[in-house]
């Protein structure tokens, strides 16, 4: 009896096609978090429009809401199961406190502190995150997450006193906007670690358009009870091409593009390519706005970077 022949592995894609597939990968991560980090950037600037935080903020989510709202629609016609009344609940919830509270302050904020600040200070999320999962869910971090996250806030010590050193006569004002940016790493950690579950309940884009847009309904009733509704719509045309702006690239691109590139690359790998975003952030902030960055930012930066990576590659 002759024996059967040798199976013949598959041939492996050219290596230029696999180079292509992996440079895409890159572009789809570095992309989602460039966008994200950019952000602060397109703030800024309509801040020097006229706008206050709350008119921008309000401008953004009216912009996104249709956005997130046809793509909830979509998104639940292809699921398979529907939305239970608690895990409506839980979705209002934390839209109220990841993109609510959380926008709400680091918008507030960023009328205190550079772009270069606010990312630094925003990048300590990571930490955040692993610091709760020790005291709430009793996961022990290893040590080298715990030296990662030690760097982690060094740098942002260093990053802060360098930025008060620069702003001596608007001291208060950086402790404040400082703190106040520091509320929103703290909510947006909080969501990160209560919506594992529920985005896997849910599904990530179905998630994401329903959390997002009762946030933006939480936003425009905040606004409406602070002023007439009509007072949004008196903005300059400048000003609405900004918010423009915030919706679509600091808002709706870079939250579909981060569900890809977490699909294609992987918790880990997107971690290490993200952090492109807050080193592009600052070249932005130099080029737009003539933020400078001086020496003892620029160590922060880089501790701070290296800390919030380390953190999310090393977190169990």
């Amino acid at each position: 009896m002759k024996s059967p022949p040798p199976s013949i592995p598959p041939p492996k894609p050219p290596r230029s096609a696999a180079g292509r597939i992996s440079l895409l990968t890159f572009g789809i991560a570095a992309g989602s978090s460039i966008l994200f980090c950019s952000k602060g950037v397109m703030v800024k600037l309509a801040y020097r429009a006229g706008a206050d935080a709350m008119t921008v903020l309000a401008m953004r989510m009216l912009l996104t809401l249709p956005i997130f709202v046809a793509l909830g629609f979509w998104s639940n016609a292809r699921a398979g199961a529907s939305i239970s009344r608690q895990q409506w609940l839980q979705m209002a919830g934390l839209g109220f406190m990841g993109y609510y509270v959380s926008s709400l302050v680091n918008f507030l904020g960023l009328q205190y502190i550079s772009v270069g600040l606010e990312r630094i200070v925003l990048y300590s999320y990571p930490v955040l995150v692993m610091l709760a999962a020790a005291i709430f869910l009793k996961q022990k971090p290893r040590p080298a997450a715990i030296v990662a996250a030690v760097v982690a806030w060094l740098g942002i010590g260093v990053a802060f006193l360098g930025e008060m050193h620069l702003n001596q006569g608007a001291g208060g004002g950086v402790a404040l906007g400082a703190g106040l940016v520091f509320l929103s790493a703290l909510t947006y950690a909080a969501f990160i670690l209560l919506s594992g579950q529920l985005v896997s309940a849910v599904g990530s884009t179905r998630f994401t358009a329903v959390v997002v847009g009762f946030s933006c309904v939480f936003i425009l009733i905040h606004y409406a009870l602070q002023r007439p509704i009509s007072d949004l719509f008196q903005g300059s045309r400048e000003l609405w091409g900004l918010g423009a702006m915030l919706a679509i690239f600091g808002t709706v691109l870079p939250s579909l593009l981060m569900g890809v590139g977490l699909r294609r690359a992987g918790a880990q790998r997107f971690a290490v390519i993200g952090s492109v975003g807050p080193v592009f952030t600052l070249f932005l902030a130099w080029l737009l706005l003539g933020e400078e960055l001086h020496l003892t930012q620029a160590i922060g930066f880089c501790l701070s970077v290296c800390g919030g990576v380390g953190v999310s590659l090393l977190k169990q």
